[in-house]
């Protein structure tokens, strides 16, 4: 389940809430998911990389991933390829094979979303976050006592986050 589509219905039925959705989930949804933005580092950004064919490789690697592979258009010189056709890819190396290698000076772009719905096991992150604060009546994380299993799925993931250093 990627995270921008879980809704305060699906957080509702994860808690085994009945009848009417407590208005208090909704900011606490908005919540869960700041916190593993700033967490992790990770963002949705749209990505676009541009290559250009050589005549003999056939494979491309994309600046980011994992991506989301639904979001992966590919167009060779401004013609959008299709998959199994044209290329096949992988969203977790980041790799675009092409069946029929581009030719020399051939315009490669790759366009596709990076960010947190690239990570599939960050649903969970969202619902665990959700119901401590829902049982906790709280609207933020507190840093101090997150349950072991996000910290544990959300490190893997952490980006370097120290502030830079001016000066030095």
């Amino acid at each position: 389940m990627k995270i921008s589509t879980i809704t305060v219905n699906d957080v509702a039925s994860f808690l085994r809430l009945e009848g009417t959705v407590d208005p208090l989930l909704t900011p606490i949804l908005d919540a869960a998911k700041s916190y593993i933005s700033s967490y992790t580092g990770i963002y949705n950004q749209n990505i676009t990389d541009s290559f250009t064919g050589n005549g003999q490789d056939s494979i491309f690697q994309v600046s980011k991933r994992p991506f989301v592979a639904s979001t992966l258009v590919v167009k060779q010189n401004g013609v959008t390829g299709i998959v199994g056709t044209d290329y096949n890819f992988d969203s977790v190396t980041g790799q675009i094979t092409f069946i029929t290698v581009p030719a020399e000076d051939d315009v490669i772009v790759a366009t596709y979303t990076y960010g947190l719905d690239a990570y599939e096991e960050f649903w969970i992150v969202v619902m665990i976050l959700c119901q401590d604060m829902y049982d906790n009546r709280i609207f933020s994380v507190d840093s101090e006592n997150v349950n072991v299993v996000v910290s544990s799925i959300l490190d893997m993931h952490r980006t370097n986050l120290l502030p830079s250093v001016s000066g030095v």
